[in-house]
């Protein structure tokens, strides 16, 4: 019995904790830019990463399998 009792209040304990993170994390968020929009632009200029752009595209071409004819 005393053991229940303990469990209660250590999930009650539990739950008001989850309650007060999910309040901190939800003003975070709604004010939040969503990580794509924060890094769109940031390559646009850098040849490293258009010749990587390029590499990935000739491993998926040439991972594909080939058409019959």
């Amino acid at each position: 019995m005393a053991r229940t009792a303990h469990l209660e209040a250590r999930l009650a304990t539990l739950e008001d904790e989850v309650a007060h993170l999910k309040e901190t994390l939800g003003q975070f968020e709604e004010h939040a830019q969503p990580w794509w929009e924060r890094i769109t632009g940031q390559f646009a200029q850098d040849r490293l990463y258009k010749a990587a752009m390029t590499l990935g595209k000739h491993y998926r071409q040439a991972s594909r399998p080939a058409r019959p004819e």
